[in-house]
């Protein structure tokens, strides 16, 4: 892994999976998690370059974009 730059973690799991994910990536510069709504959201930092709750806009292939899961009628 390259500490020396950002890590940004996404996906669907536990809260405590992304306190343990969050946690394990501390040496990193920033660590930012993935939200489909707004996009990476910083919630590490050792850097001035962004801040924490900093929303990094991130540009997705259409492909990568996965629909949004609806209730079964």
């Amino acid at each position: 892994m390259q500490w020396e730059q950002g890590v940004e973690i996404e996906g669907r799991g536990p809260i405590w999976l992304y306190g343990y994910l969050v946690h394990e990536c501390h040496p990193a510069t920033w660590v930012g998690c993935y939200d489909t709504r707004l996009g990476i959201v910083v919630v590490s930092t050792h850097t001035r370059a962004v801040a924490v709750g900093q929303v990094l806009a991130i540009d997705l292939p259409p492909e990568a974009i996965l629909p949004a899961k609806t209730p079964a009628n």
